[in-house]
């Protein structure tokens, strides 16, 4: 999780807030990935584990998203969405110039070429 909290701190310091919001949001998967870690626990320790273990569980579970960390985590995501909240507050425009982009960036080759990688990618997924 640290690894995370940093490159996304040094993408906010960069400027770069899109990358920033995405390590930051690794930290949200990480805490969902333990909590279903958490839940295959609870089917374990009913067949084999003892009760001491189950509660110290208990009480990970507890403190899952109350650790630094996320903590950390969630403020670094908040500082970047309120810095684009104030941009947008002080350039109204920039969000029908987004749009525009994003629209004409649609109509190129590279994204139909991404968008057929990613919906390959999509279907191949086993899961």
């Amino acid at each position: 999780m640290w690894y995370e909290i940093h490159c996304g701190k040094a993408n906010y310091r960069k400027g770069d807030l899109r990358n920033s919001l995405k390590q930051f949001s690794y930290l949200e998967k990480h805490c969902e990935t333990m909590m279903e870690d958490c839940y295959d626990f609870h089917y374990y320790s009913f067949r084999k584990g003892t009760i001491n273990h189950y509660i110290q569980m208990l009480k990970f579970e507890d403190n899952t998203h109350t650790g630094k960390w996320p903590v950390r985590g969630c403020t670094g995501m908040l500082r970047c969405l309120s810095k684009i909240k104030k941009m947008v507050a002080a350039n109204p425009g920039i969000v029908d110039e987004t749009k525009k982009e994003f629209e004409e960036f649609k109509t190129t080759e590279e994204y139909s070429k991404w968008f057929k990688d990613y919906e390959k990618r999509d279907n191949d997924d086993p899961v």
